[in-house]
């Protein structure tokens, strides 16, 4: 799922801008109660980037245990990864269309990291 804080509080990349709505985690909660979900995955939306800052906020206030899958792009650090990890990062999401975040060359060395 993704969560999606106020746009002046984590800002989307340039063009993505009042496109999308609103939707925090309470807004989650209310809908998982109701549906007896107990756990989630919380996934990051292209349109933060690499800004993972969100998801893991997310991860943290959910009020479920939780897992994340971040953006990471070839110069990604060790202590990137290792500081995403704690946070709850499991999976690595690749979006590799045209203008987006990474090209298809960027996959390999991300993924051997």
């Amino acid at each position: 799922m993704h969560v999606i804080y106020p746009e002046r509080r984590f800002p989307f990349i340039p063009g993505k801008e009042n496109v999308f709505p609103e939707h925090s985690c309470a807004a989650y909660m209310a809908a998982a109660d109701s549906l007896g979900i107990e756990r989630c995955v919380v996934v990051l939306p292209p349109f933060y980037d690499f800004d993972n800052a969100s998801t893991c906020l997310a991860v943290q206030e959910i009020g479920l245990p939780a897992r994340a899958v971040v953006n990471v792009g070839p110069d990604v650090t060790d202590a990137e990864l290792e500081a995403l990890d704690k946070a709850g990062a499991r999976g690595a999401n690749f979006f590799m269309l045209p203008g987006r975040c990474l090209d298809w060359g960027a996959l390999k060395p991300v993924a051997e990291k």
